[in-house]
């Protein structure tokens, strides 16, 4: 009744979330809370049902003067948007103040949203609001709880489908919307607590690219010559590609995008045979691709070819440079892994990681960096760009705190853009603060070939001590089917896994081992490691 009334969901305005959007958008959260893995999935899946639509979310804790921005938080935090509520009419009553601590209000309390569509109750209802005032769009998502406030995100993510925010049932008047969060009994929570644990796996199809693996582009039109020192500028049609021809070999060059913040280039360099030598689409909309080191053997007429991942088109710039001899393999998907060691929190069992095992293994074959956190501070928001697979191991450490925002935006931007990842640790910060269980021994699970390469269905592997280990839900550790190492002889009780992946939509990858590879005999931790790196494509 209420949507009829208002006349359905109109073409502007809220109804037209989030196509009023311009690249880069902030995503901030009210107040700065501290962010635990319970807001993972609402973060991922945002992002995703952005950049279904060309659209970069970037999380971040000071939105950027000239960005456009969503904002999300508690009523009872909500300070950063009063300037826009109150420039709506829009004021949010809560008497007598709400104490830190739990409890239900007094029987005189008040806990309404004033507006032109007359006074609501906080409880049970989410209010979204655009400010479409000057050259920047605001959106500012509130709600009563946590809970609520997914629920309100939930209706925003119909733009995964391409169908706009989905307010049915909402209360709506210009700009502002006042919809019903589904919660029952929904207090009002004083802060926002996000510790809880998430589905930890997001499922990929929420963030789904145009097509699997390399996109393709309706027509390749050829653009001419780029010789070495030379920078070409490029406009590219919504589904084409362009071909640019280098003849100045031999020679070592490097190749350089840069794009405008609707293009996310997609750069690959073919031989005068049609041959793919290096492809690289490592950054996002209006970032920097780079190839650096290749090396052309001859003065044949080698294309670079330059494509939109999402087929819509931009402008970019385009640079030929010389280039150092020997780098050429970081531009070949396959071969950079980044080792985060996750070492700044309270050691549970002595403190260790086994960084050093995984260094070990990979060194010599691969482009291996290592971040230590107690040594190097948190992860710098542009470190995963061109990683082929990020491994996030935290040994024995336990953190109470969530990552800081940097940190997670990055971490979020690499599984968002289908980035393989392995999670490993005893407890690692992903899962909040989970109970632990004693963990001396596992057991092989011959799900996959792959994963158990080298051990028999059931055969136990022995630790050199007893760890305390996190035990997770069932579905945190990802699929049954690629379930590989389980606690002592049977995998039937409750948080049983401790090692398990899954598999996403996109063909994005995750490996979950809560057990200590270092703490395995040496050939035992050597061949698990290895396998899970095959299974990670590596």
């Amino acid at each position: 009744m209420a949507d009829f009334l208002a006349g359905g969901a109109a073409g502007g305005g809220l109804a037209s979330f989030p196509y009023f959007y311009e690249s880069p958008v902030d995503l901030v959260f009210s107040e700065d809370p501290d962010l635990g893995p319970d807001a993972f999935d609402e973060i991922i899946a945002l992002q995703g049902a952005f950049r279904a639509l060309g659209l970069s979310l970037a999380l971040t804790d000071e939105p950027g003067s000239n960005h456009d921005t969503l904002t999300l938080g508690l009523y009872n935090r909500a300070d950063d948007v009063a300037d826009l509520l109150d420039a709506a009419g829009i004021e949010l009553v809560i008497t007598p103040a709400i104490p830190a601590t739990a409890g239900a209000p007094p029987a005189n309390a008040v806990r309404v949203i004033k507006s032109d569509l007359g006074d609501v109750a906080m409880a049970g209802t989410a209010l979204i609001l655009l400010s479409d005032e000057g050259e920047q769009r605001h959106v500012a998502v509130l709600a009563a709880s946590n809970d609520g406030l997914e629920s309100a995100v939930g209706r925003l993510l119909g733009a995964a489908e391409s169908v706009g925010v989905d307010l049915s049932g909402c209360l709506l008047q210009d700009n502002l919307a006042l919809c019903p969060t589904g919660v029952d009994d929904e207090p009002i929570e004083y802060e926002l607590v996000t510790t809880g644990p998430p589905d930890l796996l997001p499922d990929a199809s929420e963030d789904e690219r145009p097509d699997e693996g390399q996109t393709t582009a309706g027509e390749t039109a050829e653009q001419g010559i780029i010789e070495l020192g030379e920078t070409k500028s490029g406009e590219l049609a919504a589904d084409e590609a362009h071909a640019w021809t280098f003849s100045d070999g031999p020679a070592t060059i490097d190749i350089t995008v840069d794009a405008n913040t609707n293009l996310d280039a997609v750069v690959e360099l073919y031989s005068p045979d049609d041959t793919l030598l290096a492809n690289t689409d490592s950054a996002f909309a209006g970032g920097v691709e780079e190839m650096r080191g290749i090396a052309i053997p001859d003065d044949g007429d080698y294309r670079i070819v330059i494509r939109d991942f999402f087929n819509d088109g931009g402008n970019y710039e385009l640079t030929v440079a010389a280039g150092e001899p020997g780098q050429d393999e970081a531009a070949t998907p396959g071969n950079r892994i980044f080792i985060f060691i996750d070492d700044d929190g309270e050691p549970l069992a002595g403190g260790f990681t086994s960084a050093a095992l995984m260094a070990a293994e990979l060194s010599g074959e691969y482009e291996v960096t290592s971040w230590s956190a107690a040594d190097d501070g948190p992860l710098p928001a542009d470190a995963l760009q061109g990683v082929d697979v990020f491994i996030w191991e935290s040994g024995d450490y336990r953190t109470a705190e969530a990552p800081p925002a940097e940190e997670l935006g990055a971490i979020l931007a690499y599984v968002d853009a289908g980035g393989d990842l392995l999670v490993s640790g005893l407890s690692p910060a992903i899962l909040g603060e989970i109970d632990t269980a004693p963990l001396g021994a596992a057991r092989i699970v011959a799900n996959d070939p792959v994963l158990s390469e080298g051990f028999s269905d059931g055969q136990p592997l022995d630790f050199d001590q007893t760890y305390p280990v996190a035990v997770p839900a069932d579905d945190d550790t990802g699929s049954d089917d690629y379930l590989f190492l389980t606690r002592g002889p049977t995998a039937a009780e409750a948080g049983a896994a401790v090692g398990g992946g899954e598999v996403a939509a996109n063909d994005q990858r995750t490996i979950f081992l809560l057990a200590p590879l270092a703490g395995l005999a040496e050939e035992d931790g050597a061949q698990l490691f290895n396998n899970i790196m095959a299974w990670l494509r590596l």
